[in-house]
């Protein structure tokens, strides 16, 4: 059975695998499920480029970059190295991050 493809409006690249950061209420804090996906992001070796109105995130492993550069900084060219994108995540919205294939399981 073949693997859903996720292609994101002005991000090169297919992604694979997405893995979503719902906002909870009952935290009472705006952006949690942004902060949710950070923290998880950390946890799991990767590092985020930082938060632009109106525009995804980058993601890269933390063993290749220190950092990721907003959105706008971001040439074709690295915008297509990127292992990964996190979109969503305003003050109460879901946070969405979307791998390319074999990035995680």
């Amino acid at each position: 059975m073949p693997s859903k493809k996720y292609k994101l409006q002005g991000v090169p690249g297919v992604f694979v695998t997405r893995r979503v950061f719902h906002h909870d209420e009952t935290k009472r804090a705006a952006f949690n499920a942004c902060y949710d996906a950070e923290k998880w992001l950390a946890a799991h070796g990767f590092v985020v480029g930082p938060m632009e109105r109106g525009s995804p995130r980058g993601v890269m492993l933390s063993a290749d970059f220190f950092c990721v550069e907003k959105w706008r900084n971001l040439s074709l060219r690295e915008r297509s190295q990127l292992i990964g994108v996190m979109t969503g995540g305003g003050r109460e919205q879901a946070a969405i991050v979307y791998f390319k294939a074999g990035v995680i399981s």
